[in-house]
């Protein structure tokens, strides 16, 4: 009866172990796909993001720029994340076991690596030419703001009427008064603009 036992323990633990060791094997099967899944999606997405920044402009007036430079940030964020991914997918590739399959994952891995990088320099420079087109085109803008509100305050200033009686004269003095305070008030916005011409300039 003892060798009966003895032998049904040993064909249990045999069977323990085959099953663990297969489950293993398949865990690191699943493993091995759902990373080469992984690096292919980012590969994609980079293949997509890559076609974009080529053909891409940066815009013709203030409102497409802006447009542009909220693609832009979204595009930022979404290269961070595929990083991340990168990063997760990393760590799981240290777990597999089989060398064919840690072969064709570092290769995946690698090249996913080097594409993400390759589009560091010309998403810098994107980002580079849209500040400086929004810089050009606000400065447009606001300049065409202060044209707007020079001409239709001008009338008022070269008004030659002085008035007829007391009561028309203090009341033209106050208009008068009340617009110089105004351009007073309006002038920080002008030497703002001045300065946002440097700046143009400078960049």
């Amino acid at each position: 009866m003892e060798p009966h036992l003895e032998a049904l323990a040993s064909q249990w633990n045999e069977l323990e172990s085959t099953t663990q060791s297969k489950g293993e094997r398949l865990f690191d099967a699943n493993r091995h796909l759902v990373i080469e899944q992984g690096c292919d999606d980012v590969d994609s997405y980079l293949a997509d993001i890559e076609s974009q920044i080529i053909v891409a402009d940066v815009g013709t007036d203030l409102t497409t720029v802006n447009l542009n430079l909220n693609k832009q940030n979204q595009l930022e964020t979404d290269i961070a994340v595929k990083r991340d991914q990168i990063a997760k997918l990393e760590s799981e590739a240290s777990q597999l076991k089989d060398p064919v399959q840690i072969e064709v994952i570092e290769k995946k891995k690698v090249a996913v690596q080097e594409r993400i990088n390759a589009l560091e320099q010309p998403i810098q420079e994107r980002r580079r030419n849209l500040d400086k087109a929004k810089r050009v085109h606000q400065f447009m803008r606001d300049v065409e703001d202060e044209q707007l509100w020079i001409q239709d305050r001008k009338p008022i200033a070269e008004d030659t009427n002085v008035g007829n009686s007391l009561q028309a004269v203090q009341t033209l003095q106050k208009k008068n008064q009340s617009l110089a305070t105004e351009i007073d008030n309006h002038e920080p916005q002008v030497s703002a603009i001045g300065g946002d011409k440097i700046m143009c300039k400078g960049r």
